[in-house]
C-alpha cells in the first residue's frame, strides 16, 4: 500500500512538471539569448529612431519582435515607427498589440500613442478615451509635453462641428489620380482651378534618390491637370524640365500672371553640389 502511495504521488508531480513545462514560456539558453539580443536590437534602433532614421529602426524593431515575443517593446517601438510614417493602421494595431502584451509593465505612454492614432484615422470618442487615460496615468510635466490636453480640446472641437455641419467637416480625397501613398502638400492652384502644382515624395522623383536622414524620397514638383469630362484630376507628371533637379524642389508661389513663380530649391544632399537658393 505504501508503494502505491509513492508511485501515485511521484506520478502527480512529474504529470504537475510536464503540464507546467507545456505551458510556460521557454527558458532555454537560447531563449534567453534572444532576448539579450533583443534588448540590444531595441537600443539600437531607439538611437536611428531618434536620428529620424525611421525605416532602418523599423527593420531593427522586427528584428528584436521575432527574437523576444513575449515583450511589449519591440511592438510598441515599431508602432511609433509607423505613426511616424502616417502608417496610421498600423501603428495603432501594433500599439494594442504591445498592450495585449502586457499590460502591467507597459509605458503608459501607449494610451497616447494609440489616443493619437485613433485620432488621425477619426475616431474622435475613442482617441478621447484614450488620451484621458494617459493625462490620469502620466506625469503632468509629461502630459504637458505631449499636449494632451490640447488634444483632447482638439477632439471635442471636432465632435462639436461634426454635430452641427456634417459630412461637410469630413476630409475626402481628391477625385482621380492626384493622390498618393506618400507625402502630397504644398498646393498651387492655377488657370481658376483647372491645373494645380504640388510638392511631393513620391519614388518616381527626379534622380531617385532617398533623404539619407528621414529616409523618404526627395521632393519633386508635380504638376496636376483637371478633367473636365470625368470631373476629376487626370493627369499628373513631374516631367517639368528644369522645375525638378536631382535634389529637393518645392514650388511656393505663381504670380497671377503664370509670368514668374517662387520655388525653394535644395541639393545639398544629392551629388549636384549646388547651393540651397530661395
Amino acid at each position: 500500500m505504501k508503494m502505491t502511495f509513492q508511485a501515485l504521488l511521484t506520478s502527480l508531480i512529474l504529470t504537475r512538471a510536464c503540464t507546467a513545462f507545456a505551458t510556460a514560456p521557454p527558458d532555454s539558453t537560447s531563449s534567453l539569448v534572444d532576448r539579450a539580443a533583443a534588448v540590444i536590437l531595441i537600443d539600437d534602433a531607439k538611437t536611428l529612431f531618434l536620428q529620424g532614421k525611421v525605416r532602418n529602426a523599423l527593420i531593427k524593431f522586427r528584428q528584436a519582435a521575432a527574437k523576444d515575443p513575449y515583450s511589449w517593446k519591440a511592438p510598441y517601438w515599431i508602432s511609433n515607427c509607423h505613426y511616424k510614417m502616417n502608417n496610421y493602421g498600423y501603428a495603432l494595431k501594433y500599439a494594442l498589440d504591445a498592450q495585449k502584451t502586457d499590460r502591467e509593465k507597459i509605458d503608459n505612454e501607449v494610451h497616447y500613442l494609440i489616443g493619437r492614432a485613433y485620432h488621425r484615422l477619426g475616431n474622435l470618442d475613442t482617441a478621447r478615451i484614450h488620451y484621458k487615460k494617459a493625462l490620469e496615468l502620466l506625469p503632468k510635466r509629461r502630459s504637458e509635453e505631449l499636449w494632451i490636453e490640447h488634444h483632447i480640446a482638439e477632439c471635442d472641437f471636432a465632435i462639436e462641428e461634426i454635430k452641427k455641419h456634417g459630412d461637410q467637416t469630413l476630409r475626402s480625397r481628391l477625385p482621380g489620380v492626384v493622390n498618393s501613398g506618400y507625402d502630397d502638400y504644398n498646393v498651387v492652384i492655377l488657370e481658376e482651378g483647372k491645373s494645380m502644382y504640388i510638392t511631393s515624395r513620391r519614388s518616381n522623383t527626379t534622380g531617385g534618390h532617398l533623404n539619407p536622414d528621414d529616409q523618404q524620397y526627395f521632393e519633386d514638383v508635380y504638376l496636376a491637370t483637371y478633367d473636365s469630362d470625368f470631373e476629376e484630376w487626370g493627369e499628373i507628371t513631374n516631367d517639368l524640365g528644369r522645375l525638378n533637379s536631382n535634389g529637393f524642389d518645392a514650388i511656393n508661389y505663381v504670380s497671377p500672371d503664370g509670368n514668374y513663380a517662387v520655388m525653394t530649391l535644395n541639393t545639398t544632399a544629392s551629388d549636384e553640389g549646388l547651393e540651397t537658393k530661395g
